[in-house]
């Protein structure tokens, strides 16, 4: 019996320590994205798209937008953190909350962990994160394709679709 309650006792700790080995990278992380927000001026104009769905299609894929918005938040830019990506506030407030649940973790409290965790759940977080984004996405790239086309007409993909349709 005691050999059996070892073994759950240090599978307990082995499994404790991988958590907070993976809250302290979060924790880093977060702490260096939120540092950049501070630190960072993205251009407003003539950079290079990080974003390879943008640099194909010319169009932006729903997470575009959110190295400017937090770099906006980060100088108390609100209003200018909605215009670069209309969930970027919300999205970095997510943020702020994981890594406060990281910097739980790592102290060792579980209660507040928990309180975290329910509260996510509970509001099915995850899943409103995830339809938020795709609505989103869906509704910018509908605005563009029907009032803004032709910041698209120049777009890797639509050449190749174009040129592969005129060779039919």
């Amino acid at each position: 019996m005691d050999v059996a309650l070892s073994e759950q006792s240090y599978a307990a700790r082995s499994a404790a320590d991988a958590s907070r080995r993976v809250a302290l990278l979060v924790f880093l992380g977060l702490t260096g994205v939120f540092l950049i927000s501070l630190l960072f001026q993205p251009p407003d104009k003539d950079y290079l798209p990080l974003c390879m769905f943008k640099a194909l299609t010319g169009l932006p894929c729903p997470g575009c937008g959110l190295t400017h918005s937090f770099c906006a938040l980060g100088k108390g830019r609100f209003a200018a953190a909605f215009g670069y990506n209309a969930l970027g506030p919300g999205i970095f407030l997510l943020a702020v909350g994981i890594w406060l649940r990281s910097a739980a973790v790592i102290l060792g409290k579980i209660d507040v962990v928990a309180a975290f965790d329910r509260m996510a759940r509970r509001c099915g977080l995850a899943r409103l994160l995830l339809v938020s984004l795709g609505i989103y996405g869906a509704g910018r790239i509908a605005f563009i394709l029907i009032w803004q086309p032709e910041l698209i007409r120049n777009a890797p993909l639509l050449r190749v679709i174009t040129g592969f349709l005129a060779g039919l």
